[in-house]
């Protein structure tokens, strides 16, 4: 296995809590696509997540930085963001 000259990670990460709806084995809905803008909004190595999962992980011991309102593509109002820590 060829190993790359850095250690940087490149790829991000995004979490959502929701209910998509399921077709045929695929997911589709709202969630689905604020998922999706949620992490291409992340940089390389970083994991965001909405205010919802912010939420429901109080009192878990993990830590979060705001990264505050976002604009996100196909959505009227920013989204409260969170970067986990």
């Amino acid at each position: 296995m060829k190993m790359l000259p850095t250690s940087r990670c490149t790829s991000a990460s995004a979490s959502l809590a929701g209910e998509p709806i399921e077709d045929g084995g695929d997911l589709f809905g709202s969630v689905v696509n604020l998922a999706a803008r949620i992490c291409n909004a992340a940089d390389a190595g970083q994991i965001l997540v909405a205010g919802v999962v912010r939420e429901l992980s109080m009192g878990k011991g993990h830590a979060f930085s705001d990264s505050g309102p976002v604009e996100l593509k196909g959505f009227n109002s920013p989204i409260q963001l969170s970067e986990v820590a």
